[in-house]
């Protein structure tokens, strides 16, 4: 596997991370919250937290269209 590929697939793993927390499937949403807030009933820290997961997944999800690009 080319250098390209294993940075691809590690993104990969991280971006269906990144999305199970989004979907809130992923108990370190909530333990992040609850350390954000004291509060684990807080809306408005959750969807922060949401849209900052938001701007990260964005972020990784251009970074692996540089990386598939390579392989064009």
């Amino acid at each position: 596997m080319s250098e390209a590929e294993t940075e691809y697939h590690k993104l990969k793993g991280l971006v269906e991370a990144v999305n199970r927390v989004i979907a809130g499937e992923d108990k370190h949403l909530h333990d992040a919250e609850t350390a954000l807030t004291g509060n684990a009933n807080n809306p408005e820290a959750l969807g922060n937290l949401r849209g900052n997961l938001f701007r990260v997944r964005a972020r990784i999800l251009s970074e692996l269209k540089g990386i598939v690009g390579q392989f064009g």
